[in-house]
């Protein structure tokens, strides 16, 4: 989504329905213009002169298959409170096998990242961010009979997040319930986690054994610096849909946090 979807001409948006097969959101100040090869020394800043922020190729991006689905509108939105966080990017595709027709909103975003209550509460901020401009889109009645909303993200956080003074039921993942209707998708029977939390290092709000989406150690090779060594069992990861598409049902790895730990070790 280069410019505002209503910037573009009728005979400029009817190419892009037909053609069209991502749409993306890039980031600025993330840790990706450390390493941005416009930044280099010995290149012409041209393309990004002064302290002027590059655009990185850290973000967010959808891809659909245009043999199936046709794109009638793209848009995106920054997090208001701080755009270097990035922002969501949606597209409303059109079902061409559906009967009757059928269209899907489909959104993408990366939260804020961290294990504080202060983390927490920027990524509350930005769900709400989220919330609001998500239910702003309109579906055209003309052409979609039935419509859904799927989001796929790095949320950051996992959904029973309850440190401090935020607890399950004021949540970054509480937000979107309520406030869009999203569900985040179910453990298959052979993915569960243990109703025993947490009582080693780390967040006590954990279960001690759960169903992850993310299992690493940060090692030298890392670009986050100040990350480097820091340990991540989590399930942070959401496909997240509304109450016209059924819940998906995933199977996930599942760990305890001692040989989880010793895993990400030896992978390294």
């Amino acid at each position: 989504a280069v410019k505002p979807w209503k910037e573009y001409k009728d005979e400029e948006k009817e190419i892009c329905r037909h053609i069209s097969t991502f749409a993306h959101l890039s980031k600025f100040g993330s840790n990706a213009q450390l390493f941005h090869p416009y930044k280099d020394k010995n290149i012409k800043k041209d393309k990004c002169p002064g302290d002027q922020e590059c655009f990185d190729n850290d973000g967010v991006a959808l891809f659909w298959n245009s043999a199936r689905f046709q794109a009638l509108e793209i848009g995106n939105v920054r997090y208001q409170e701080d755009v270097s966080d990035g922002g969501v990017v949606g597209a409303l595709l059109l079902d061409s096998k559906a009967d009757p027709p059928a269209c899907i909103w489909v959104f993408t975003t990366h939260l804020r990242s961290g294990d504080t209550i202060p983390d927490e509460q920027k990524r509350i901020k930005q769900a709400g961010d989220l919330a609001a401009w998500v239910t702003e889109r309109k579906v055209p009645a003309d052409k979609c009979k039935r419509s859904a909303r799927l989001l796929m993200m790095d949320g950051n956080s996992f959904q029973g997040f309850a440190t401090g003074d935020i607890k399950a039921d004021s949540n970054m993942y509480h937000t979107l319930q309520t406030k869009v209707g999203l569900t985040n998708f179910l453990l298959s029977e052979e993915s569960s986690d243990s109703a025993e939390l947490n009582t080693g290092e780390g967040r006590k709000d954990l279960p001690l054994s759960m169903a992850v989406s993310v299992n690493k150690i940060r090692g030298i090779d890392t670009k986050q610096l100040k990350k480097m060594g820091e340990y991540q069992l989590d399930r942070i990861d959401y496909i997240a849909v509304s109450k016209e598409l059924k819940t998906p049902v995933v199977t996930l790895k599942t760990y305890d946090r001692v040989s989880g730990k010793e895993k990400a070790y030896n992978d390294i």
